[in-house]
């Protein structure tokens, strides 16, 4: 297989890594082949604060939202490990969590017995629903364990102008400055997750600031920028033809 994908890598006239995190992947095994590096983008019109929040979730209640599969790597265990933290602290909250996966029979034992009445499962969210969830939240959460090249919630968090809190990861820390754009934590430490959920959710002011903030970032992810990069490197390698 190596000197199979050698051969059609080096039948391409240019490469594109999302980040330098899935550019140092392809490195471990090819550490000659060039790579351009141009994000993958977010569509800022259908993610934005100017989409109309679910009034079932903006009922004065704090809202932390998960959205990703339900599996291992994306780490929705280590969120539901933090519920016992955030109770000291905020005296009301909810998480909602949209996504599927053959994790989701399981998930429940990870929520204390008596605490399962915070988090609520919204399963499946259609095409029109996504955005809604995100401006919705308060708080984006994803606390994923690793293997992220970028993360595209991410871009939709930032787009939506919602803060977020993730792992510090190296594809989430290409994206993400802390303190400014939301806070990184070690990865799998529910105690870290609840201390930065409470960080953002206790201070109106420092969320208010994150939130513009996170809108101005996802700009520069817009897609017709992306384009823009991306563009001249199809021009180019038609012209290798």
């Amino acid at each position: 297989f190596p000197h199979f994908f050698r051969r059609m890598l080096g039948r391409l006239s240019a490469n594109i890594a999302v980040s330098h995190s899935a550019e140092g992947l392809v490195r471990q095994y090819y550490p000659d082949v060039p790579f351009h590096i141009i994000p993958n983008g977010v569509d800022t019109d259908r993610f934005s604060p100017r989409i109309e929040p679910f009034p079932k979730l903006r009922d004065g209640i704090p809202t932390i939202l998960f959205v990703g599969r339900m599996d291992p790597r994306k780490g929705a265990r280590f969120l539901f490990a933090a519920i016992p933290y955030l109770e000291k602290t905020l005296p009301q909250y909810r998480i909602v969590v949209v996504g599927t996966g053959w994790m989701r029979k399981v998930y429940d034992k990870f929520i204390p017995l008596h605490l399962q009445h915070r988090v609520q499962f919204a399963g499946f969210a259609t095409r029109s629903d996504l955005p809604r969830y995100y401006r919705s939240a308060d708080v984006f959460c994803s606390p994923a364990v690793g293997g992220e090249s970028q993360g595209i919630v991410l871009l939709e968090a930032l787009a939506s102008g919602t803060p977020i809190v993730a792992s510090d990861i190296e594809g989430y820390r290409w994206v993400i400055q802390p303190g400014v754009h939301g806070l990184l934590v070690p990865p799998k430490s529910p105690r870290h997750i609840a201390d930065a959920l409470i960080q953002i959710l206790s201070n109106s002011a420092r969320h208010e600031a994150m939130a513009k903030a996170c809108r101005e970032h996802a700009l520069t992810y817009a897609w017709p920028t992306m384009v823009d990069q991306i563009e001249p490197l199809y021009y180019e390698a038609v012209k290798t033809q």
